[in-house]
């Protein structure tokens, strides 16, 4: 068992924001002997910037974020195996009008998910809500917190969800993903920094859209489809400060960290561009360059 103490000079583990170390100077104060201090954050570590300072560099034992590598990692949500319940999926396919929801509100990122679903929306439809669409749903608006009126709205009218990261870091994997599995009748798309590719495969924007317009209209895959998502619910994470308190009763050891921009961000850095953006202007250039090869052909048959 742990308790909170307001003295940190009698504290056997100091709690410090990334977020909030971006912003202030760490002012020194009398430190217990073998005390932790533990650097933690629930952001994408590109997110981890202004961490490259002397106030920070040697004074923190562990770290406490989503990344496994983490001294005490904590996700976001797990997913548990459960009976799936009793059904009429059939009947629950029939009923679905709209092909994809897409709730956001932060319509310029890293990953340049807005980029992608642009292209998407090309082939297939996608239904905006919030900020960066003309679409509100529950009181909120705009983000889907409000479970008791937009889940079961997904759920009823909606074949696919995109939950589109803002950011490609490793492990990152936000709740956008995780409330799906609360008895969500709805496929989500996802897009992150997790090893998505090897189950999802489609290379480019309009790959994936044909994939799921085709899927929207086979009855029998997109029920097969649902049926085993529903093997599976979401169990929310435990609160930071417990992950912390359990693992400092299990784990006696003293960590020490000297560089924690590496211990956050990795060497090398574990956040990584859009690929298949760079893909598809790598494509474009090949395209121009063969326009190019064309045009001078023409003008040297001319002369």
């Amino acid at each position: 068992m742990c308790r909170w103490e307001v003295n940190n000079s009698l504290a056997d583990a100091v709690l410090f924001r990334a977020g909030a170390i971006r912003t202030w100077v760490i002012k020194p104060f009398p430190r217990k002997p073998g005390s932790r201090w533990i650097m933690y954050t629930n952001d994408p570590a590109i997110k981890n910037y202004g961490l490259d300072r002397d106030d920070v560099g040697s004074n923190f034992n562990a770290t406490s974020t989503y990344q496994l590598h983490s001294d005490y990692p904590r996700l976001f949500g797990q997913l548990r195996r459960v009976k799936p319940p009793a059904k009429d999926y059939g009947r629950i396919f029939d009923g679905k009008t709209r092909q994809i929801a897409w709730f956001v509100s932060h319509c310029s990122t890293w990953s340049k998910r807005e980029l992608y679903i642009e292209r998407m929306r090309k082939i297939i439809p996608v239904d905006v809500f919030g900020a960066c669409g003309n679409l509100t749903c529950g009181a909120s608006h705009y983000r889907g917190n409000d479970t008791n009126v937009c889940l079961p709205m997904l759920s009823e009218h909606y074949k696919y969800y995109l939950a589109f990261e803002n950011s490609f870091c490793k492990d990152y994997v936000s709740e956008k993903f995780f409330k799906l599995f609360q008895g969500v009748d709805v496929i989500p798309v996802v897009q992150g920094g997790f090893d998505y590719h090897r189950y999802m495969p489609s290379k480019t924007p309009e790959a994936l859209a044909h994939y799921l317009l085709d899927l929207s209209h086979d009855k029998y895959r997109y029920v097969k489809m649902l049926k085993r998502k529903a093997r599976w619910t979401y169990k929310a994470a435990e609160p930071m400060h417990c992950v912390v308190c359990e693992q400092l009763h299990r784990d006696h050891r003293v960590y020490h960290h000297t560089d924690m921009v590496a211990v956050f961000n990795g060497k090398p850095p574990e956040c990584y561009g859009p690929r298949w953006l760079q893909r598809a202007e790598e494509k474009d250039g090949e395209e121009e360059e063969d326009e190019d090869d064309e045009v001078q052909e023409v003008e040297e048959g001319e002369e």
